[in-house]
């Protein structure tokens, strides 16, 4: 439990300070999103723990809000708080006639950085993906022996345009760190609901396997393989490049 307490409390102090950052910042730097999501967590001859719950994502852009999103060589990176609480839905687990925690939790913060060429049609870019982790269902953990475990993704990002807004483009990003014993790879994709609100439909999946990962009737200090994966579907706001 402490270490759900810890991680509550450097989340809510990061997004304090940025919050308290950006009112002095324009608004066409940031990005975020809001969205219903399913967790699940895998471990070998224990049932699946699932989650339900709220996501929510805080995005800013560095090096790309100093570019003109009229350049064919282009940068889109963004820094990133990525913060999921549910509750469990699974049957409680139990270790020595104690049943599992149903408060569940997912979030990530990193850094994406792309490169690519654009037109006024379309866009296409690569580049890396840079993340830390912590996730618990229930009393599950994925992160196991460790507060938060790193991961770096290979990334690509496609955009296609379908109307007469620069931003109102269609766009889908894959990635993948190609690491079977401690893997992240995903994909998202959004959908341009307004011309002049920057506003999508976002949809993603991501998948993530560490393997020093504990359930909840598990021995303390004893840790064995698990696998992640989680969708969200809602609403993102905010500009693309």
């Amino acid at each position: 439990m402490y270490k759900k307490i810890i991680f509550l409390g450097l989340f809510l102090t990061c997004i304090g300070k940025l919050k308290s950052q950006v009112v002095y910042v324009d608004p066409n730097l940031i990005r975020g999103d809001i969205s219903f999501t399913q967790m699940n967590l895998k471990f070998d001859g224990i049932p699946v723990r699932k989650a339900i719950g709220l996501h929510t994502k805080v995005g800013g852009r560095i090096i790309s809000g100093f570019m003109s999103a009229k350049n064919k060589i282009c940068v889109r990176d963004e820094f990133f708080l990525d913060l999921t609480l549910g509750k469990l839905t699974s049957t409680p687990l139990t270790y020595f006639n104690e049943s599992e925690s149903k408060f569940s939790t997912a979030g990530m913060f990193g850094y994406e950085f792309l490169v690519g060429y654009r037109t006024e049609k379309y866009a296409a870019m690569g580049g890396v993906k840079l993340q830390w982790t912590n996730i618990f269902i229930g009393s599950s953990e994925f992160v196991g022996d460790k507060l938060f475990i790193s991961s770096s993704s290979l990334m690509l990002r496609g955009e296609y345009r379908i109307g007469d807004a620069e931003e109102f483009r269609i766009v889908f990003m894959g990635w993948s760190n190609f690491n079977s014993e401690k893997n992240n790879s995903g994909f998202n994709f959004d959908f341009p609901i307004s011309k002049k609100r920057r506003l999508w439909l976002t949809f993603q999946y991501q998948a993530m396997s560490y393997i020093n990962s504990a359930p909840a009737n598990f021995d303390n200090g004893k840790y064995i393989n698990g696998s992640f994966n989680q969708w969200f579907a809602g609403i993102k706001v905010g500009s693309i490049y």
